[in-house]
């Protein structure tokens, strides 16, 4: 049931809850602190009833996650040029799996 609350918090920060903003400036550090820091609050306000010290050092973890995997997919993004459906797969894939690891 956890795993789907997260991912719940997940699909919201990436569709719902990101500005277009966000979504294009995803390069600079600030960025992806403020839109990791989303994921892992609305994680919170999400797993409250379940609320312990394990649970808020998994999601800090997954909230850093998060941004990592959104940086590295700009690198690349910036290298090759282009924006591609695979990388927006990749990202997808890599958020469920560490959300699924964790």
């Amino acid at each position: 049931m956890i795993f789907w609350k997260i991912l719940l918090a997940h699909v919201l920060t990436d569709f719902v809850l990101q500005p277009d903003h966000l979504a294009q400036n995803k390069g600079k550090v600030t960025v992806l602190l403020i839109h990791s820091l989303i994921f892992f609050l609305l994680s919170v306000v999400i797993l409250l009833p379940t609320f312990s010290y394990q649970t808020i050092a998994a999601l800090v973890f997954l909230g850093l996650f998060h941004g990592f995997v959104d940086y590295f997919k700009n690198v690349i993004q910036k290298r090759t040029g282009k924006s591609h459906w695979g990388y927006f797969l990749g990202d997808q894939v890599l958020h469920v799996l560490g959300i699924g690891t964790v």
